[in-house]
Formats: C-alpha cells, structure tokens, sequence
C-alpha cells in the first residue's frame, strides 16, 4: 500500500484581463457583435491539496481539494444592458467601445466571472485480471463545486453541484472497451 500527498499554494496577479462584451452593431445582421474590452487587474489565490492511496491490489483511490480566492482588484467593466447598469448600481462613466455607448461600473472585490471557491474531486479505480489477455476495469469518478458568477457585476451566479460519473469495461495492451456514464444521477 502507498500513499502520496501533493500541496500547493498559488499566488497571481493579473494585470491585462480581457473579455468580449455585446455591443450593438449596425452592420451586423443579428444587430451585434462582440468586442474585446480590458476589464483592469485581478489577484488571484488559492491552495491545492491531494492524496492518493494504493488501497489494495488493484484499487486505487484519490481525493482533492482546491481553494481558490480569485478577486477584482482594480477594474471596471463596461456594462451594455439596463440591468447590467442598473444592477451593480455604479455607473462611473460613459465611454464608447466599438459602435455602443456603455456605462463603466466598479467590480473592485468582486469575485472572477466563472471562479469557484471550493472544489472537491474524487475517483475510485479498481482492475483485476478477467482473462490471462483482458483485465476488468471499473471507476467512480466525482467532482463538487460550489457556485460561481456569470460576470464580474456578480449579480447571478450557477448553483454548486456534485456530479458522479462511472466506468466499466475490459482492456488489454492494445485495446479497451469502456461503457462511461456521464452525469450518474442526473444531477445537473
């Protein structure tokens, strides 16, 4: 039996954050089209922890843990709709991007669109010989996230949610032949 721990703890500082915002646009036939703006910087922390195990002959078994805290530390970002406007409740400014007259709002200590704080992840392996030729393989796979912005106003968010995924098949050193669940327990 072995067991392997892994650690980590990340610091960053980014200072050119990009994204694509819609913007009306005359010539376009839906009437828009995106463009490119730079929302300012962001720091972004966190720590990572795994450990894996040989369990037994043939079974293997991980868990992880992520920790991220990644926030706006300087930014504005520029809002195209009513409630994106009336929303974070800040215009700064008006500005013209492209073709669109947009409002600047203030997204300072604001959590980064699409960063979870927590996710947890685990899987359980396990192969034993079928054949003198195939070997049985089977795993469980499961990740849990918590919720996460759309956008940098932090106005809407997508729920966390755990998710299972399954594996089983037959494999030998030059094939393999897996049946995967996705999404076992229609959860999300």
């Amino acid at each position: 039996n072995r067991v392997r721990l892994n650690g980590a703890y990340f610091h960053a500082l980014d200072k050119g954050r990009v994204a694509s915002i819609l913007v009306a646009d005359p010539t376009s036939p839906q009437g828009s089209s995106t463009q490119a703006t730079n929302l300012g910087e962001a720091k972004i922390d966190g720590a990572e922890l795994e450990i894996s195990a040989a369990v037994a002959e043939g079974l293997t078994a991980s868990l992880s843990y992520s920790y991220i805290n990644a926030r706006f530390t300087s930014s504005d970002a520029p809002q195209t709709t009513a409630f994106g406007i009336a929303g974070p409740g800040n215009c700064a400014s008006i500005t013209n991007i492209g073709l669109a007259r947009v409002c600047i709002t203030n997204t300072n200590g604001n959590m980064l669109d699409f960063s979870n704080k927590h996710t947890f992840t685990g899987t359980v392996n396990y192969v034993t010989a079928l054949t003198s030729k195939w070997d049985l393989t089977a795993e469980l796979d499961f990740q849990a996230r918590s919720h996460r912005f759309i956008d940098g106003t932090n106005l809407f968010a997508l729920p966390g949610y755990v998710n299972f995924d399954a594996k089983l098949g037959v494999q030998n050193d030059s094939y393999r032949i897996l049946l995967y669940v996705n999404n076992l327990f229609n959860e999300i």
